[in-house]
């Protein structure tokens, strides 16, 4: 079943939209300040910082050009969704430019690994010793 490319470009044109939205709502509203950004679940019952924990922040810090401050909130958030986008893109114009956008995917070993790498992530973030402690939103 072939795609509607009209629809997939108003589709994409949408996700654009929202994304420029959110981050300027990170941008112009800083998490520390305003109460209506989610909050951890995970974290408010155990105290435990989940691999997102500091992602809304690091993004404040991100969309201000702080780096080193992203990084000291959720050093994953910072590195994995800029690099996320550059291999999406890399994929689409390098790998398969006739392939549409939203159909590419990654090898189940990758899969795996990434998801292995955010449940080490999770857990190491935990554990209150350097330099495992570095990890935790500061």
């Amino acid at each position: 079943m072939r795609s509607n490319p009209v629809r997939v470009k108003w589709f994409a044109g949408a996700i654009l939209i929202a994304l420029v939205a959110a981050l300027g709502l990170v941008y112009w509203f800083p998490p520390t300040e305003y109460n209506f950004y989610p909050k951890c679940i995970l974290h408010q019952v155990t105290g435990l910082h989940c691999p997102g924990c500091g992602g809304t922040r690091a993004m404040h810090h991100l969309v201000h050009g702080r780096l080193l401050e992203a990084c000291r909130m959720n050093i994953m958030t910072t590195v994995f969704l800029p690099g996320l986008l550059l291999v999406l893109v890399w994929q689409k114009v390098v790998m398969d430019p006739k392939k549409p956008f939203f159909s590419l995917t990654a090898s189940p070993r990758i899969q795996w690994c990434l998801g292995m790498g955010v449940i080490a992530f999770g857990i190491a973030r935990n554990i209150p010793l350097p330099p495992f402690s570095w990890l935790a939103p500061h």
